[in-house]
């Protein structure tokens, strides 16, 4: 069977934001669909029809995270033999100004300015670094096992030979340094690489 994650969560901020402006003014004119749309697992329903997977379906949030956990359940998932093949989804987060502000308040994200270039500002490992860069995008990824890719006669295009999670026992913002080495050094173990 096919798999199918979505990485993220709250994807639909805006449209929280845009609701609750019908819903002041006139309730009757808020969008039916809303409180469908608004649960994550929307998302997967969406992409479940449209790719017909019948196999287990969920989201995975844990903020910027959400790619890397995602992609570790996938892992989980065709190693385990619960599926054959996972599709992995990164989907669009619609941050509203409410969340984008936040971003910017919490030192967590770039503001932009009227003097703003790009070149000057997205530095991901640069000390001088002002935060994250908003952007939009989305991603799609299918992990499979080797026999299924070998059936359908495709190159892989990588192997993942070990993946591990972990906490860092904070609620800040901050990455931590030991817990990102601690994780790596686990996954590497259990890879029996050095």
């Amino acid at each position: 069977s096919i798999g199918l994650i979505i990485a993220g969560s709250n994807f639909h901020q805006q449209e929280v934001l845009e609701n609750a402006r019908h819903f002041f003014r006139k309730p009757e004119y808020v969008n039916p669909r809303y409180a469908v749309n608004l649960a994550d697992a929307g998302l997967v329903g969406v992409i479940s029809e449209i790719l017909n997977i019948r196999g287990p379906g969920i989201t995975v949030g844990g903020g910027a995270a959400s790619g890397g956990l995602a992609l570790h359940q996938a892992y989980q998932w065709v190693k385990s033999g619960l599926v054959t093949a996972c599709v992995c989804v990164g989907g669009l987060s619609g941050f509203s100004a409410l969340e984008r502000q936040s971003f910017v308040n919490l030192g967590a994200m770039a503001e932009h300015s009227a003097k703003f270039e790009p070149h000057q500002v997205c530095r991901p490992f640069d000390r001088r670094a002002k935060g994250f860069v908003y952007g939009e995008g989305s991603g799609c990824l299918v992990l499979e096992n080797f026999d299924h890719a070998q059936s359908r006669n495709v190159d892989a295009l990588g192997e993942i030979r070990s993946a591990s999670i972990g906490l860092s026992g904070s609620y800040s913002a901050e990455p931590s340094h030991e817990a990102e080495v601690r994780v790596m050094q686990q996954s590497l173990q259990h890879a029996q690489l050095s």
